[in-house]
């Protein structure tokens, strides 16, 4: 109801919001917004649970996440496929507040280290395959063959085969028509 307290806080909406090019979303807004985030979060790691449930997983990953994302219809998360699941630590005086380890690197480390590989990005190249019912001539489109009729066979052709049927009109085995008399 009203009265619940979402974890999701004001300011945090109005921090995503200004993120996200909205720099002036009211207080009201963004109070009204948190619990329907803290919902929408919920589905989601529960869905990202299912997923690696069902991967045999205890451990739940990105590409969980991703899955989770897909099924509803979302943007996946680019730039996040790390195998190695994270190592939370708690920080030191805070009971309930946990945060990522890093490991402590020397600037002459960083200065040598080579790049990392950026993320993949996703390209989308449209083109026209038929205007007005005509396939232009371009690159992206694959040349239109015509599929050549099969010739029929002669009279020679169809009449050498034996029908096994016992059809009236249609030559049988024993060389009969109609299919009365025949093989005794």
């Amino acid at each position: 109801g009203q009265g619940k307290m979402s974890f999701v806080t004001p300011e945090t909406i109005q921090a995503i919001a200004h993120s996200i090019n909205i720099p002036k979303l009211a207080q009201e807004a963004a109070k009204a917004l948190g619990p329907d985030v803290e919902f929408r979060l919920r589905e989601l790691i529960q869905d990202a649970q299912k997923f690696a449930r069902h991967s045999k997983r205890g451990t739940l990953t990105t590409t969980d996440v991703n899955n989770a994302l897909r099924m509803r219809n979302a943007e996946p998360l680019y730039g996040f496929a790390n195998k190695d699941p994270a190592k939370y630590i708690k920080a030191v005086g805070q009971p309930d507040v946990y945060c990522l380890q890093d490991k402590e690197l020397s600037v002459d480390q960083l200065i040598d280290a080579p790049l990392p590989r950026p993320a993949v990005e996703v390209g989308v190249v449209p083109h026209w395959l038929f205007i007005n019912g005509v396939q232009p001539a371009t690159p992206e489109n694959a040349p239109l063959t015509r599929p050549t009729a099969k010739k029929p066979k002669t009279g020679a052709q169809a009449g050498s085969k034996l029908a096994t049927g016992s059809r009236p009109g249609v030559k049988t085995e024993a060389g009969t028509a109609g299919g009365a008399g025949g093989a005794a």
